[in-house]
């Protein structure tokens, strides 16, 4: 089966993100979400990405919405990968 920790190599997000703690319980999965474009750290209001992702705070209704849209097609494109490996 698919394990998160073997798809992400690991300091990807310690790079990016200088308020992540790689000991952190959410590390790996978002080592997964940096890697697959689901996240790119915070934005200022002229789109300037910050080296920060702001583990702490609460994420808004449309973080939330594109982080489960990104997923899905995470998941659809898997699952095209897989029928066409068989």
């Amino acid at each position: 089966g698919f394990k998160l920790e073997e798809a992400v190599p690991q300091s990807r997000a310690e790079e990016q993100f200088k308020d992540v703690d790689p000991r952190a319980w959410y590390y790996h999965s978002m080592n997964f979400a940096v890697q697959h474009k689901f996240l790119d750290g915070l934005r200022l209001p002229n789109e300037t990405i910050l080296n920060d992702f702001g583990p702490g705070r609460s994420i808004t209704r449309g973080e939330m919405a594109k982080l489960a849209m990104k997923a899905i097609e995470f998941q659809e494109t898997e699952n095209r990968t897989q029928k066409t490996v068989k």
